[in-house]
């Protein structure tokens, strides 16, 4: 069967109505999984950071090392209490995910204090 000449350019119209349709699909998928890496660092520097911190390591390489893991944007927050050593760490999503005002990605870790006495008072 041949097709009639009314049929003519459907096949064009339906792409030109798929196409945008499946190009913000694709843009979607590629922003969530460049936020997910971005998550999987912020939970690696959070992990890596509060160790350093338990360790005793001093704040300026902790902050260091929470920057050079997740990015120059990093932002980090720490505490201490009762024997554990907390870290928060936080990014901005990457990419146009950014644009969204006020959404961040963050990361928390705790680990247990090992130094119940400051390396500089230990006997």
């Amino acid at each position: 069967m041949h097709p009639s000449p009314s049929d003519r350019g459907s096949v064009t119209a339906e792409y030109a109505v798929l196409l945008p349709g499946a190009a913000v699909v694709l843009a979607g998928a590629l922003l969530a999984g460049a936020a997910t890496l971005q998550q999987i660092r912020l939970e690696e520097a959070a992990a890596a950071t509060v160790r350093e911190l338990a360790r005793g390591e001093s704040d300026a390489q902790a902050v260091d090392t929470a920057q050079r893991m997740a990015g120059t944007g990093a932002r980090l927050s720490s505490s201490r209490s009762t024997g554990w050593v907390s870290v928060t760490i936080a990014h901005t999503p990457p990419g146009p995910l950014a644009w969204w005002d006020g959404w961040q990605l963050q990361a928390t870790a705790h680990a247990p204090d090992q130094w119940v006495v400051p390396p500089a008072l230990a006997p």
